[in-house]
């Protein structure tokens, strides 16, 4: 072979080489697989609601002669809270702040109608509501952590009191450590129930996966997996069939997920 042929040759080689490396620089690289403790927990949207309250109703058709509330006010239990025409006191059975007044004075109220609401807003819960395939995933006294959009700084932490069917609706109920004062029923909030914990969890860049599958580098052999994965969050998934291997890289084709803490 002629020095020239040879030179050619070795150009176009080094050409090839230059421009796969250019390529994958640009388009991507392999980056290590990533080992550490992951969380299964089920997400969902909740609700604060009132553990204890007192809707005031009355037993017969009554005319109200004078209210001692209004909404907003705060009651002891024994305060007063309206008297009717007969002369019959309605007192608070608890302590909390008066949420509503339906009606007012010198009116006629009609059985069972709700006169007006006390709540308690110290003793507080969670409710969220789940499919069918979550629901069947939790247990009660399992450990729950609940976050509010404006106090992210503040995590509350929980655990599952109660699980039950309501027309229709899968109903969780979370009972709170401790509630921030700025809380107030009806306000929402993001509930993340644990489920179980790994300790030694694989985990690769989400970017790494696609319809074909995963390019794995493994003994300096290119290798395409289809592994089963399970979501942890936006950069990152879990491996959970042991086909790729803590020393494998993965190829990924945007730049590698930053490192979970």
């Amino acid at each position: 072979m002629s020095m020239k042929k040879k030179v050619f040759i070795i150009s176009v080689l080094a050409f090839v080489v230059l421009t796969v490396f250019l390529f994958v620089k640009k388009n991507g690289n392999y980056v290590p697989v990533k080992s550490g403790k992951v969380v299964d927990a089920v997400y969902a949207l909740g609700t604060v609601k009132p553990l204890i309250y007192y809707n005031l109703r009355m037993g017969n058709n009554s005319a109200i002669s004078r209210i001692y509330v209004v909404e907003g006010s705060s009651v002891n239990k024994g305060d007063p809270l309206l008297s009717t025409s007969d002369l019959i006191t309605m007192r608070s059975p608890i302590s909390g702040t008066v949420t509503s007044v339906n009606f007012k004075e010198n009116e006629l109220v009609s059985t069972n109608a709700n006169v007006l609401s006390v709540v308690d807003m110290k003793k507080l819960y969670v409710q969220i509501s789940l499919d069918q395939e979550s629901v069947l995933r939790i247990r009660k006294n399992q450990t729950a952590e609940v976050s509010f959009e404006m106090l992210r700084d503040k995590k509350v932490s929980g655990r599952v009191s109660a699980v039950f069917p309501s027309d229709g609706e899968f109903l969780v109920n979370i009972s709170l450590d401790s509630v921030p004062e700025e809380i107030l029923p009806e306000m929402t909030c993001d509930v993340a129930v644990k489920i179980a914990a790994r300790e030694n969890a694989l985990m690769i860049p989400s970017s790494a996966v696609t319809n074909d599958g995963v390019v794995v580098l493994r003994g300096g052999k290119k290798i395409s997996l289809k592994p089963k994965t399970q979501l942890i969050d936006a950069e990152w998934v879990e491996v959970t069939d042991g086909s790729i291997l803590a020393s494998d890289k993965v190829f990924t084709a945007s730049k590698p997920a930053k490192k979970r803490k």
